[in-house]
Formats: structure tokens, sequence, C-alpha cells
């Protein structure tokens, strides 16, 4: 039977034909194959030149049980071009297939039913390759295995990996499991590495990274060793690794414990990538880091480094939570997010003590309501049809909104038994899949109450409860309520004044910046009432130097930074005058790095920026603190935009002082952003229209950033449309969070009505045909127009 009659044969069946082989991975394409497919194993081996240009020869054997149901053809995912893929072996025999809708289709006749191997020789694809000049790594989460190479898309799916390496001899290679071997080869330029069987992985886990790094490990009291690659050299950042492999030690302990498993994989390495797109990624044996939230910068105080261990602490939660049990389908990917950012913050509270624990939701809430508040608010759990649309459930609702919600569920429980419940919900699904509804029916067994009705409320409808309160008594200001608390102008007036007034600890006064901050953005509050307000704040606060009272300050001041381009006439509250007096005068080096960031993003006067100037000239005579080479980049930039005659001058000083390969090469890539002339900076935008020029994410969303910095926004309205209409392309060459990074980077400095008109006349052209959830994200960046 030829490939076209098996797929007429096919089209009456249960699943239907033409969803089975559309773009992308269906959830009809997935749950045939979850039902006909058991027993996976990939065996792969990639062959990398040091010139990033040259093809990566490949080959991969997939090896299955097969249980044929019905007369459909078989489908293997593959996004590349035709002329990638070389030749396709079904039981040792070549066999037909039809390549199309990034699919290998293979009739089903050819295939028995038992055990049954494809064997594949291919170029292996390089979207997802993350290639430099002297590294790579692979990130394939959720739907990008298949741009790299031939497979079974998706989570449900999992699988044992056998991964053959060969790199350049210089390099070394880290993935999931531990290396077998190594060996020389004969041209003595290259080494293959052979790594034993990986434990069953979701595609999107699969993971390797290879180029030229340093290997730091430790070793604790049980013999267990973790390993750190990294490619820094500066001396006070490299003594940060013994503390940074004590905080994945910790995490790891204190996981072990709660959930009563062992950490359920052969290995735990680390490697911290410079411009990597994320703060981490949970690969199992090799979770990437992003470089600038695991090493700290000197004068890093409380915030950072409690941010560096609530980064650690989640990726190590995912070990259990996504990788150990993982969702069915990126429906309920919350479903691991959830739990690896509310475990961030159990461990966090036991690792830091002495910071109530409500400050961590209280972040959470913050991030939360940027998107519940506007028209783009969607729900916890969203309907996900295809995979290739997977990258656009995430955000912030899933990340913060969740694990609210989750604390609201063990409220409602009680904590021993919500850790029973946890510990039988990983036994059950151990090494397997899962998603929410399995996890309350769990959670039901050890409660009264009744879960499934109250998680459907929270779970699958958007936006944030709104209470209008009557008395400031209503206010409960212990950090872990959710929604819109509408005051009046008598107790929004009376609240303010109970944070200088009333003895509130700092989370007490940290929970009252968000409410009053939503009643300001609710047009509750006036802006100027609420700037006078917020500084007022920041004097008192500035007094003490200690840890929680340093977390309201930087709340606070990230307010103020918020609303002093937003608003005009806000001359009398002198409100530049007194940063100023912040900047030099605060006890803690902290809130003094606080004030100098807001300051320096702030609509300055001339004078302020002429200080800048001074401090960027003459580093060494800034007495606030010490500036390091992270500080002065970011002075370079914001001079350079206010002083366009001296841009040429400020950036060639900048980049005499810096060293470092990665460092010079990121910092070159942004600099035509601070161009002097439009002309430069126009054709500095239109080359972030070419996918190739976008490959490093947060370098191009720094240079769009500053091409829409709020003193270019005249000129920048010209780049708004046409950045726009490239946001389909965004989402399909980019990573997860680079649609909605990009709307926020591209629409961030932007508070003119023509820019908002801009956005309103795009979204009424393409509203019926651009993707809903790309239509979110647009809206939800334009909400702070």
């Amino acid at each position: 039977m030829t490939l076209a009659l098996t797929l007429m044969a096919a089209s009456c069946q249960k699943w239907k034909i033409a969803r089975i082989t559309e773009p992308g991975i269906s959830n009809e394409l997935a749950d045939l194959r979850k039902t006909t497919i058991t027993n996976l194993n990939y065996d792969l081996r990639f062959e990398i030149s040091e010139n990033a240009d040259e093809d990566i020869s490949s080959e991969i054997l997939i090896s299955f049980d097969f249980n044929r149901l019905g007369d459909y053809p078989f489908v293997v995912d593959f996004n590349e071009k035709a002329e990638m893929l070389h030749s396709v072996e079904l039981n040792n025999v070549n066999c037909d297939y039809l390549f199309e809708n990034e699919h290998i289709i293979i009739p089903y006749s050819l295939l028995p039913e038992g055990r049954n191997s494809i064997r594949i020789k291919f170029s292996a694809g390089k979207q997802s390759l993350n290639r430099r000049d002297n590294f790579m790594y692979t990130l394939l989460v959720p739907d990008r295995a298949r741009t790299l190479f031939p497979c079974f898309d998706q989570p449900d799916l999992k699988a044992s990996y056998i991964l053959t390496l060969s790199v350049p001899n210089k390099w070394k290679a880290i993935a999931n499991s531990p290396v077998n071997e190594s060996v020389t080869n004969a041209d003595n330029q290259t080494i293959t590495y052979l790594f034993r069987p990986t434990e069953p992985l979701s595609t999107y886990l699969f993971s390797f990274v290879a180029g030229e790094f340093e290997k730091a490990e430790k070793r604790d009291e049980t013999g267990r060793t973790i390993g750190l690659y990294h490619r820094e050299t500066d001396p006070y950042k490299l003594a940060q690794i013994d503390e940074i492999l004590d905080e994945v030690f910790y995490s790891l302990e204190w996981l072990e414990e709660y959930t009563a498993i062992p950490y359920p994989f052969a290995k735990y390495d680390c490697i911290v990538l410079p411009g990597f797109q994320y703060g981490g990624m949970e690969h199992t044996g090799a979770t990437l880091y992003n470089d600038r939230r695991i090493f700290l910068e000197k004068g890093a105080g409380i915030s950072e480094r409690m941010n560096r261990f609530s980064l650690i602490a989640h990726e190590t939660a995912h070990m259990w939570f996504g990788d150990y049990v993982t969702m069915k389908w990126f429906d309920d990917v919350w479903t691991k997010e959830v739990f690896a950012n509310y475990f961030a913050a159990l461990i966090s509270a036991d690792k830091y003590p002495d910071v109530d624990n409500s400050f961590t939701f209280l972040d959470y809430a913050s991030a939360a309501y940027s998107v519940d508040r506007t028209e783009g608010a969607n729900a916890i759990k969203q309907p996900l049809a295809n995979l290739k649309d997977a990258g656009l459930i995430y955000g912030n609702i899933i990340y913060n909104k969740a694990p609210i919600v989750m604390e609201m569920l063990v409220r409602k429980m009680d904590t021993e038994s919500f850790k029973a419940g946890i510990r039988e919900y990983l036994h059950q699904y151990a090494y397997g899949n899962a998603d929410w509804e399995g996890l309350i029916a769990i959670l039901d067994k050890y409660t009264d109450e009744d879960l499934a009705s109250w998680s459907h409320d929270w779970v699958h409808k958007p936006g944030m409860p709104h209470y209008k309160v009557d008395s400031l008594a209503q206010i409960d200001l212990n950090g872990h309520n959710y929604g819109f608390y509408e005051l009046s102008e008598e107790l929004s007036t009376a609240l303010m004044n109970n944070l200088s007034t009333q003895p509130l600890n700092p989370s007490e006064k940290a929970s009252a910046l968000v409410i009053l901050y939503e009643n300001y953005l609710n047009k509750k509050i006036s802006g100027f009432d609420y700037t006078l307000f917020l500084l007022n704040c920041l004097e008192s606060l500035s007094k003490e130097d200690s840890s929680q009272n340093t977390l309201v300050f930087r709340r606070a001041i990230s307010q103020l930074g918020a609303i002093l381009w937003k608003e005009d006439n806000l001359q009398q509250t002198e409100w530049e005058s007194r940063l100023t007096k912040l900047l030099s005068k605060s006890q803690s080096e902290s809130c003094r790095r606080a004030a100098f960031n807001a300051l320096l993003n702030a609509p300055h006067s001339e004078s302020t920026t002429e200080m800048f100037l001074q401090a960027f000239l003459k580093p060494n005579n800034f007495t606030s603190f010490q500036l390091t080479n992270a500080d002065l980049t970011q002075l370079c930039q914001q001079l350079a935009v206010r002083k366009e005659e001296m841009a040429p001058q400020l950036i060639a000083k900048q980049r005499e002082r810096l060293s470092h390969p990665d460092l010079i090469a990121q910092f070159d890539y942004i600099a035509p952003a601070l161009a002097s002339s439009p002309e430069d900076r126009q054709e500095c935008f239109q080359s972030l229209l070419k996918a190739e020029n976008r490959e490093v994410e947060p370098w191009t969303l720094t240079v769009l950033r500053l091409l829409n910095h709020p003193l270019r926004q005249q000129e920048a309205l010209s780049y708004i449309r046409p950045a726009l209409e490239i946001i389909e392309e965004i989402q399909l060459t980019g990573d997860i969070f680079f649609p909605t990074n990009w709307c926020s980077a591209l629409l961030g400095g932007h508070y003119s009505e023509e820019a908002k008109k801009e956005v309103e006349l795009f979204l009424a052209q393409y509203s019926d045909t651009l993707n809903p959830l790309l239509i979110q994200k647009i809206q939800q960046a334009a909400y702070y127009i």
C-alpha cells in the first residue's frame, strides 16, 4: 500500500489524520503515540566540529515496543529542512517515508507489533544548540528536542538516553548522566565522550553542554560529589563557588528529607553560562544557570543572596517535581513550576530564619498582579491543543500566582497531611507522568475539604479577587492574601500613616506597600501623594541596616522607579534631591545601591547626569560604595543615552575596562544601541528583525530596551509596529520567555498616547488571525504604557 493510501485509510479512525500530521505535536498525535509506544530508548551520536558553520553529522537509534491500534501512520517529529534528513531504516532495512509538516511519516504496514527500531542519519538542527565561539549548550524546553534530532517530542513518552558526543579535544562535555569513557580520536583533534544510560526522561530534559569550561567540585560527608562548570575568571566570583555548592547540597538534603526519596538521578552537576536565557534550567545531572544570577557582584545584599539561593532551591526541587514526576501535557506545566517555587520558598525560610517567609509570597503576589491586573490576564491552567504553542503558557501566573494558590491549599489541609499526600504522589508516579487532577485526587484522601471544587475556581479562572474594604481591620497584613483591596481615600491615608506611626513589623510594611500600590494603579491614590509617601517611607527605612528593612526599602524604591516616568508635576516632591541624599546617607550599602539604580534610571536633571558622569570617569572618587564593572557598564549605557555627543568616548572607555572575552562580546553586541545618530540606531533596530541577530536573547532584550528608552520615546514610536509584526516569528525562533520579554522591552519605555494607539491599531488589525496567547502577551505589556 502506498503512503498516500495509508493516510486515506487512517482518515476515518478514532484519531483524525489531519490532526495527527499537522505541524507541531497535536494532543491527538501525542495521545495516539502514548497509547501505542512503550519501553522507549534513544541512542544518539553527534559529531561537533570546532567550526560552528559545519554540519553536525548525527545518528539516532530509536527502539520501542509497538502496539498497533488501527491503520495510523507512524509519526516521528523532526522540525528541520528535508536536506538535513539523510536516511531512515526500520528494523535494519531502508524504508519508505514521507517528510512533511515537521514529521517523518512511515506507513503503518511496515511496523510489526512488538519490538521495533528506527535508525536515522541526519544533520542536527542548530536552532536549540546555542552555539558560541568556544562553547555550546542544548535547551529543548518545551518542544525543541525535535529541532535538534528526530524523536517523539512529548513529555509523557519518557525514555532512557545513551549519548555519544565527539567534540574538539580542548572541550569538556557534560550531559544528563555520568561519562562512561572518553577516547581521543585518531585525528588527535577530537575526543569522543560515551555517557551512561539515563533514567527515564522526557525529551525536553535531555541535555548536553560542551566547550571550554573550568570545573570545580565539592564532596559532602556522605561522599556525594557535585561539579560546577564555569567560564568565570574574576577572583571575587570564583571565591563564591564553595558557598554556591553548599547551597545546592542544602537544597538536596532538605528535599530528600521532605519527600523521603533519595535524589533520584545518577549525578548532579551545575553549568554556569554567560548570556543564558533563563535564571536556570533543571536538566537532570546537568542543571544550567545564568552567570549573573549565580556569581554575585561586590556589594550584593540580602535580596541578591536570597534570590540566588531561591533559584538554586527552585531548580533542585524540579529534580523531584518535574523530572522524577513530570506533567502529562504542557497545559499542566504549572504543576512543576508551582512545586518548584513553593518549595523554594519553604527551603529559603529554613535557610534564612531571620527573614519572614511572607516576603517571598509578597514577591510572588507582586509579579502575579503585574499580569492579573491587565486585559491579558490568563488562568493558571490554560488549554493547549498543540505543543508548538506550549512556550506561550509560561509566565508570571504559573510561576508566581500558582505557589500562592498552593500555599492556600496547604492551609486548607495541614502541613503534615499535605506532606503525606505529596509523598504518596511521588511514589505513585515515580519516573512517570501525572496531572493536577491526579494530585488533587490523592490530596483529597488526606482532608475533608472539597479540594476539587476549590481548586477549580483558583486554577481555571483568570484575574484577581476584588475586595471593597470598609475598615483597616478587614485587611490582614500577613502577606498570604491575594487580590485587590480597594481602599477609600480616607483608608488609603490611614494605611499610609500607619506605616510611619504604628509598630508594624517589616513584612507587614511590605504587605501594606503591595496593597497601596494596587490602589495607586487603580487611581485611588494620586501619583503626587503616593510619591510623597514613598519618599517619606524610604527616608525612614534608610536609617536602619537590617535584612528585612532592606527588603522593604527595595520594594518601596522599585515602586517609586515605576512611577517617576509616568507622572507629571512631581517637582514639588523634591524626589531627585531626596533620592540623591538616600544614595549617600542610607545606612545599608544595599539601600544605597538601590537608590543609585533608581536615580540613574529616573528622569533626572542635567546636574545629576553630570554627577553620574564623574562617577563613571573617576570611579575611585565615588564614595557611596565601590563601583563594579557591572555598575560602570550600566552607567555607560545610561550616560550614552543622555549625552549622545559623548557616546563614542563613553563606549570606548568602558570597553577598555573589560578583559573577559564573554563580557567583551556582550558589550560589543549591545553598543550599537548606544549610537549617537538616529540613523545608526534605526539600523541597529532593523538588524533585530532578523532571527540570526537575536540568538543571545538577554543581550537582544537589552538592545531593544535601550532603543526604546523613555528619553527616545518619540523616535522609538516607529519601532513598535514592525517589532509587533514579527511576534509570531519571535515565538517560533525564540525560547519560552522571549515573546513576553520582547513585548516588555519594546513597550516598557513608552508612556505616550501615541504608543498606546500604535498597539491598539495593531491588535485591531490582527485580533482575528493572531494566536490568542500572543495577544495576551502584548496586552500584558501594553497595560503599562
